[in-house]
């Protein structure tokens, strides 16, 4: 870690054009990119929850929050941007700057020499850094909290790609050729429900406990069959209503009342494209499109689907 702050400090240091800040974009001039407002923002959200268990005396929570936590979050930064952890190529240098002076803060209480020749040594400030304490940036901005919904998407829909991914290479039962490697994908995705998911969705969010992340008054089975006896669905949709609402009704169970949206906080074409290179990384193919769902499509808001070529 000493030497990755190291690092850092020379490239700060480091005249326009010098080797040492080399591949790093120095600041925002260039454009924000959405990987640097995820960054910020996870920033935030540890930090406060860090300053916030500390003051609570809980120091086990505070150092999952201000170390292993943040080192994720840097790491995903570090993916986000270029996909190789030891190549800092994309990355702006005033947030790894503010990450490495955060950690550094918010580890104080419990490594207070590390956190002190971090703070005098090697970015060299003049005085404590218990006497400057945690970034005020950090602690009076709340972190936005739609971009930490996109994180998640971001997230989950590269896990759901690569399952996807893997699933295709997998031989058939039987064959005999191999699976050729695909060169190409086409994601799908939609912002728009069909009419008869969003009546099935608001009806079992009407029911659901967020708290305990269930259905108390009510089984999903009965919220189904009351909406089908109520709305009048022609019998193409009606047969479609029941596998919905069990499919719902347990990811509501694991994932909370997020499964029951029926819109997302982000427009989710334009956050496919923007990590579009990730995206290639990590269905290994070199062209890659993006598709607009219609009426029939099998996507889902938050949820797109994939295929190879």
């Amino acid at each position: 870690m000493l030497v990755f702050f190291r690092q850092l400090a020379a490239a700060a240091a480091a005249p326009e054009g010098d080797e040492a800040a080399a591949g790093f974009r120095l600041n925002a001039d260039a454009g924000e990119t959405l990987a640097d407002r995820i960054f910020l923002a996870r920033m935030r959200s540890l930090a406060q929850e860090a300053d916030a268990e500390y003051a609570g005396t809980r120091y086990r929570e505070a150092l999952r929050c201000s170390w292993f936590a943040l080192i994720s979050a840097r790491d995903e930064y570090v993916h986000l941007c270029s996909g190789d952890m030891r190549n800092f190529r994309n990355c702006r240098l005033d947030l790894l700057l503010q990450y490495a002076e955060l950690q550094a803060a918010l580890m104080a209480p419990i490594t207070p020499h590390w956190s002190e020749y971090v703070h005098r040594e090697i970015f060299g400030h003049k005085g404590s850094i218990f006497a400057a304490g945690i970034p005020a940036s950090m602690l009076e901005t709340a972190p936005d909290l739609a971009v930490l919904r996109t994180a998640a998407y971001v997230e989950t829909t590269m896990k759901t790609l690569r399952t996807r991914r893997a699933l295709h290479m997998r031989p058939k039962k039987g064959a005999k050729a191999p699976i050729a490697v695909p060169t190409a994908a086409s994601v799908e995705w939609t912002l728009v429900l069909p009419d008869w998911q969003v009546a099935v969705l608001n009806a079992l969010a009407a029911e659901f406990d967020a708290e305990s992340k269930a259905f108390p008054n009510a089984t999903p089975v009965d919220i189904g069959r009351k909406l089908m006896a109520e709305a009048g669905f022609p019998k193409a949709v009606a047969k479609k209503i029941m596998p919905f609402v069990a499919q719902i009704s347990k990811l509501a169970s694991s994932e909370g009342a997020s499964a029951l949206e029926t819109s997302l906080p982000f427009h989710e074409g334009e956050v496919l494209a923007e990590v579009s290179d990730l995206i290639k990384r990590e269905l290994e193919v070199a062209e890659l499109s993006f598709v607009q769902g219609g009426e029939e499509t099998q996507a889902a808001p938050g949820k797109p689907v994939v295929s190879f070529a």
